[in-house]
């Protein structure tokens, strides 16, 4: 598998951090956050730029507040400033890793979301022998649950610049031994290059011709009840 360098000198330039600027500030244009670092925006962009490239960069402590829709969850929430360098790097890292998910992974990918992954659901049931069965499973808590020293080694199946590799962790950590802080912007992409293999597995390894996943939660269609009780270790 091909490795990729000199990313960090890629997505840390001033044109892409102006980008990532453009990026970060749609439907943010009113927050307080994104006007104080508009106001200088060529300074601001210079500090950061600098930051980076001297090894000084840490992100900002995140702003934690709680929702308990559809179930209770801790989210965080970054900087404006952090937005902009994490924008910098999805700019770099989406397309890289986007073309080695499954055409079934349909969560937080341009051109899929919820409403291709119900259309898909929906067409693979109907095509489905009438007397199969559809498994349905999730990792529970997952994103509290993942080992970020995996996610890196993961990552870096794809990438060799381990500087741009430090960083982009920097944004894995939430202060806790293991899992991702929800509501990142990398969280997304990490939560899917994590999945990636499971993905490969059950459709290159267990041959299933109907499955999608979205985030943690995955369905195999048209199998048997014998396999669906196995799967979820039954009788």
């Amino acid at each position: 598998m091909k490795r990729l360098g000199f990313l960090f000198d890629q997505a840390f330039t001033m044109e892409n951090m102006y980008l990532a600027y453009i990026d970060a500030s749609k439907n943010k244009s009113g927050k307080r956050a994104c006007f104080q670092l508009s106001r200088r925006l060529g300074r601001n962009l210079e500090r950061l730029h600098t930051d980076l490239h001297n090894g000084s960069y840490k992100p900002q402590p995140y702003y934690t507040f709680m929702v308990y829709e559809p179930k209770a969850r801790r989210i965080f929430a970054p900087s404006f400033s952090d937005l902009v360098v994490q924008h910098a790097i999805y700019r770099i890292i989406y397309p890289i890793f986007n073309k080695t998910f499954i055409d079934q992974s349909f969560a937080c990918r341009k051109g899929k979301g919820t409403h291709a992954a119900a259309d898909y659901a929906q067409a693979a049931l109907q095509a489905s022998p009438y007397d199969s069965y559809t498994l349905k499973m999730d990792i529970r808590k997952f994103f509290y649950r993942i080992d970020r020293n995996n996610l890196r080694m993961m990552i870096e199946r794809k990438i060799k610049d381990s500087r741009f590799v430090d960083v982009m962790m920097l944004f894995a950590d939430h202060g806790e031994p293991v899992g991702i802080p929800i509501g990142n912007l990398l969280s997304q992409i990490y939560a899917l290059i994590y999945m990636n293999s499971v993905d490969h597995f059950i459709k290159r390894e267990l041959k299933a011709a109907r499955y999608c996943r979205y985030v943690d939660d995955f369905v195999i269609f048209g199998i048997s009840k014998e396999i669906a009780l196995e799967s979820l270790g039954g009788s």
